[in-house]
């Protein structure tokens, strides 16, 4: 595989690759390892509020947002308009 990166990006994973003596092909794999394992593990945590708050909904434990700004509203003097 081959990528261009532009002159910017390569000078800071160049860098990058420096600071921990890694060879930049290695640097770059292992940056481009961390970033999909993160989005990965971001995306199965918001399916995961998502389920949760679908639950929630079907047991009845949530309340309509409008109730929540008038509640908060009202605690600290707030005033919508």
């Amino acid at each position: 595989m081959s990528i261009t990166l532009d002159p910017e990006l390569e000078e800071r994973v160049r860098k990058s690759a420096e600071l921990k003596g890694h060879a930049l092909n290695v640097e770059v794999a292992r940056i481009l390892s961390e970033t999909l394992t993160w989005e990965e593990r971001e995306r199965q945590e918001a399916i995961e509020g998502i389920q949760r708050g679908l639950e929630a909904e079907a047991a009845g434990r949530v309340r309509p947002a409008s109730e929540m700004i008038a509640e908060l509203e009202r605690k600290y003097g707030l005033n919508s308009e």
